[in-house]
């Protein structure tokens, strides 16, 4: 709404921008090149963008439409940027290059430039930055700030310490909030390798509550869609400990488990988690519902109340699928259980199963293997029923079913590692797979006119894994290779070096004088090719960390940037689209073009190989 006024959105077809002052963009969508580098963000992107076929310059309608210029009769000669704890000024040093420390990419000229601490910013990088606060020398404060940026320095629920906000270039990290991978820019706590995303460190809860009871959390039904970063609906919490235990039920049970309890469709959930007294309440689950759309609700799942002891750790769930491999269903319970305190038995063993080449059976506990200390609780065992010969064993992991008649679901229970089966240890299980009155409270539904019913899925794990082996390719000859450009001013295309030969491999540089891709116009593009892969198939590749440099011909200061690559059966290049500004090429005082001739020079410092092991 503006004004009271309903408005639009329209599409623009033709633009004119400040990234790209000398001709149009338009809005366009070439088949033959869906995808594209951005020249204000230099993120990448797809389909619609606005272009300058002339001058292959391509910008997101994102970056094009919010237009980074100040208002009108003012100028952006000083910022204060998140990435950096000084203001940073606008200078334009017309021949000095410099590398942007946002985009980690090599610039020339204008940049937002910090005296004292030589650190520098694009234009592009610094402006269109997500939430700046831009100031103009000379005139008094603000003259516009949008939403405050993060500080350098914050305080986040879900972690104890201070978070520092840290920009480690092409690290590579997981985030603590919603477990997704990031590189680069990051909120950190460095003691306790704890990271979040700028974009997850500002969704804040609200201040802590003291409690002196166990923590609740409640999910109610999202109402603004589900979170794109988590894949489910965000739950509403607001204490610290709640955090602490979301996070802690994601890595537990995973997101198919938390899509289950907070993804929508009306599904409530008030469950307590911890207890802080050496014991772990597991589920304490009440009123859940599923209603399906369109259809009649399913009953409230009313989970038995009950806590485990912290041992081997063991994951415990809800699923409606049946077991895979195994069902027993049993009969006249308390019946059996009498028989087997008369013969002095304790436990109940079913008929055999064949999974992964083995026969198992599933072997019950009704009242504890005591000799596990597995007193009142059922103890759930696998059962290996055929030796291994020849002094072997079987490795496998398995997991365990009750079933809940009243819901049409299945309690499943998991030990956490794999078991190695052999003669001298035929039997693995869950001393404390459930408590016994838990399973014999009616009211959660195991136990039903004397009648239950357990699974099992066994996971045998086989030695089929193919074996590989990455090497250091020992240096053997001379690893560097000189090209001489003669008539550079000549040249109108890309250009080719010699084959050159390295370790017994065939190699060589392609460069465009007038740039490539996100370069075009504005850089030297400069790559290396390897010929000879002939070998590399069958998931054979080859690393190289290759130095590429144009020589300083008159003050020995060179100009040099690394790559680092892996080749295969498809990949044969890598490279710098924006390797050395032509501003600086050209430049006479820099020295990089004498007579007409450039020298530009290919050492390969390291090569690794990949290969199959022996």
């Amino acid at each position: 709404m503006n004004g009271g006024q309903d408005t639009k959105r329209v599409a623009v077809l033709v633009i004119q921008h400040v990234f790209h002052p000398a001709h149009l963009l338009y809005l366009s969508n070439p088949p033959s090149l869906p995808c594209f580098k951005c020249n204000g963000c230099n993120q990448r992107g797809q389909g619609f963008r606005y272009r300058c076929e002339e001058c292959n310059v391509d910008i997101h309608g994102a970056c094009a439409l919010s237009d980074p210029r100040p208002p009108p009769g003012t100028s952006w000669t000083v910022i204060h940027h998140p990435l950096h704890a000084h203001p940073l000024i606008l200078t334009d040093k017309t021949y000095d290059t410099f590398r942007c420390n946002c985009c980690k990419q090599p610039g020339a000229g204008v940049r937002f430039h910090c005296t004292l601490c030589g650190f520098d910013l694009h234009e592009t990088c610094a402006i269109p930055a997500r939430n700046p606060v831009v100031t103009s020398r000379g005139v008094g404060g603000p003259l516009f700030q949008q939403e405050k940026p993060p500080g350098l320095v914050m305080h986040h629920p879900i972690h104890c310490h201070p978070l520092r906000l840290s920009d480690e270039a092409y690290s590579i990290f997981r985030c603590n909030s919603c477990s997704q991978r990031g590189e680069g820019r990051r909120f950190q706590c460095t003691p306790c390798k704890f990271d979040l995303h700028d974009t997850c460190a500002s969704v804040h809860c609200n201040p802590p509550v003291a409690t002196t009871t166990a923590p609740s959390v409640t999910t109610p039904a999202p109402t603004g869609g589900q979170d794109p970063q988590r894949g489910f609906g965000t739950a509403q919490v607001t204490n610290v400990l709640e955090r602490i235990v979301w996070n802690a039920l994601r890595h537990i049970f995973g997101t198919t488990v938390m899509n289950m309890i907070s993804g929508g469709n009306g599904k409530n959930l008030d469950f307590n988690f911890f207890n802080f007294y050496g014991s772990f309440y597991l589920f304490n689950f009440v009123d859940v519902n599923f209603p399906e759309e369109g259809g009649p609700t399913k009953p409230a799942i009313k989970m038995p109340d009950y806590t485990f002891e912290v041992t081997t750790p063991v994951f415990r769930g809800v699923r409606d699928k049946e077991p895979s491999h195994f069902k027993f269903e049993i009969e006249s319970y308390q019946a059996l259980l009498d028989s087997i305190a008369r013969t002095k038995s304790d436990k109940i063993e079913s008929s055999e199963f064949n999974v992964g080449g083995h026969s198992w059976a599933l072997i019950i506990y009704p009242n504890g293997n005591t000799k596990d200390s597995g007193s009142g609780h059922l103890s759930l065992y696998l059962k290996l029923v055929n030796k291994p010969t020849g002094g072997g064993s079987v490795y496998a992991s398995f997991k365990f079913f009750i079933f809940d008649k009243e819901r049409e679901s299945y309690i499943t229970i998991q030990d956490s590692r794999e078991r190695r089966f052999d003669a001298a240890h035929l039997e693995w299980g869950i001393p404390k797979a459930f408590p016994v009155s838990a399973f014999n409270d009616e009211k959660n539904a195991l136990l039903v006119n004397d009648s239950c019913t357990f699974g099992a899925e066994v996971y045998v794990i086989t030695s089929t894994a193919a074996n590989s082996r990455l090497s250091l390719i020992e240096r053997e000859t001379n690893r560097s290779n000189s090209w001489e450009v003669y008539d550079f001013s000549k040249l109108r295309a890309d250009a080719y070096s010699d084959p050159f030969s390295i370790e017994d491999r065939s190699w060589k540089l392609r460069l465009y004088p007038k740039g490539n891709l996100t370069g075009q116009a504005r850089f030297l593009s400069l790559y290396l090719y390897l010929n000879d892969r002939t070998d590399l198939v069958g998931g054979r590749k080859l690393y190289a960390e290759c130095e590429l440099s144009i020589k300083d011909q008159l003050h020995g200061d060179d100009f040099k940037q690394t790559v680092g690559f892996w080749f295969d059966s498809v990949n044969d290049h890598d490279g710098f689209d924006t390797f050395l500004p032509l501003a600086d090429l050209n430049n006479p005082l820099k020295g990089f073009k004498e007579n007409d001739t450039l020298i530009i020079e290919a050492t390969i410092n390291e090569i690794f190989m990949l290969k199959e092991a022996s």
